[in-house]
């Protein structure tokens, strides 16, 4: 940990964490769980809470000052209150596969039906149709209104209001996203290993590749692809 100021603060070496750690939604407090307990710390280290609860047991998503959510079984996500211990809510997800909105507000899971947006706290669900073969590397754009998803074959951009797919991009073996704005993302594939700058306007791509041109077709390619009417370089760029 580390303080306001910056320096390290003391490290007693307690609690020992075997599980990892998991931050609260608003950065504000830090779990850690060692099998046989768990605490709540500040962001100076101190402990503000010990196992007062039961956490979903087969690992945590996420937390809040109200709730834990997460794994009760390999089949199922729960909502538990935090100060009471009570399900608020139960979700049968199939897969473990998700993504977090930039505001930590949604999560995202990939279902045999289409995508399961959850919002955190209201517990409203949404399922969007979409043909995902074993989804990964989701990405929510800034606003949380897109959402890109890819699989080996093919990148899927959802619009979560809408409820459905708007594009399809022939890109597979997507394993990362992270957005620009609302049109733009940056893309990392896993095969080939590469990072990708991808835009969403087609227009303004069909624009920056008018703007290129220097010359229109000659006869002879013309002749070669079939087109007829030959276009000038005026024809293209006018189009």
């Amino acid at each position: 940990c580390a303080s306001a100021d910056g320096e390290v603060c003391d490290d007693t070496g307690e609690p020992a964490p075997d599980l990892g750690f998991r931050v609260s939604l608003d950065g504000e407090e830090i779990l850690v769980d060692d099998l046989e307990t768990w605490w709540i710390l500040g962001p100076d280290g101190s402990t503000l809470e010990e196992a007062s609860v039961d956490i979903p047991a087969q690992g945590l998503t996420a937390f809040s000052d109200e709730w834990f959510f997460g794994a009760e079984t390999n089949q199922e996500f729960v909502a538990i209150d935090r100060e009471t211990g009570d399900e608020i809510e139960s979700f049968p997800i199939q897969e473990g596969n998700h993504g977090f909105s930039h505001d930590k507000s949604m999560v995202a899971f990939s279902e045999p039906e289409g995508i399961v947006v959850i919002r955190l706290g209201t517990w409203e669900t949404t399922t969007i149709p979409a043909e995902i073969d074993r989804a990964r590397g989701f990405g929510f754009s800034p606003s949380g209104r897109l959402l890109a998803i890819g699989d080996e074959n093919k990148i899927v951009v959802l619009d979560i209001e809408l409820g459905r797919p708007t594009q399809e991009i022939p890109i597979g073996g997507a394993s990362a996203f992270h957005w620009f704005d609302e049109e733009t993302f940056l893309l990392g594939t896993r095969v080939p290993a590469s990072w990708l700058r991808v835009s969403l306007d087609v227009a303004g791509i069909v624009d920056a590749a008018l703007s290129g041109l220097t010359r229109g077709f000659t006869e002879a390619e013309c002749f070669e692809y079939g087109i007829d009417p030959c276009p000038s370089l005026e024809d293209m760029k006018n189009r």
